[in-house]
């Protein structure tokens, strides 16, 4: 059995942000080969952050083929956000969006004190994987390049 695909997390995340950019999550999938298809969804959620312009993001919480005690999940967070949020103010105003990924060891970890969850479901299928993951964010990069609001 192939090891937890997390453990080569790319090294980009030590940065000062703790994220990477979704072209390189989706190089990193690559990389992995078959390893990929070791770790599932198990949960999704929708969450927002409290403050104003109230951001939002996805939690993706992976549990691993060769381990089911969820004690081992992971939990990506996937953010889509802008270099500037003047487009607020009206759509004469162009931004482009910058999707990240950054990784935790819990969905309560990846969230900050004060976020709420809006939307949560349980996955129960052990088919999707990180390529699928992978695949939905590299089709959402290329399809739309601009933030809107």
């Amino acid at each position: 059995m192939a090891d937890n695909p997390f453990t080569t997390f790319p090294p980009q995340l030590h940065s000062t942000t703790g994220k990477i950019t979704a072209k390189t999550f989706v190089q990193w999938v690559a990389s992995l080969g078959d390893t990929a298809e070791e770790v599932f969804v198990r949960e999704i959620s929708w969450v927002k952050e409290p403050h104003f312009p109230s951001h939002e993001y996805i939690l993706l919480t992976f549990s691993d083929n060769s381990h089911p005690n969820t004690s081992d999940d992971t939990t990506l967070r996937l953010e889509r956000d802008t270099d500037s949020w003047f487009k607020i103010f009206g759509s004469w105003f162009r931004s482009n969006c910058k999707d990240t990924v950054s990784i935790s060891s819990t969905s309560l970890t990846a969230q900050h004190s004060g976020d709420r969850t809006i939307a949560c479901i349980t996955v129960n299928r052990t088919d999707i994987d990180l390529r699928y993951i992978a695949l939905l964010l590299e089709v959402v990069r290329m399809a739309a390049d601009e933030y809107k609001i």
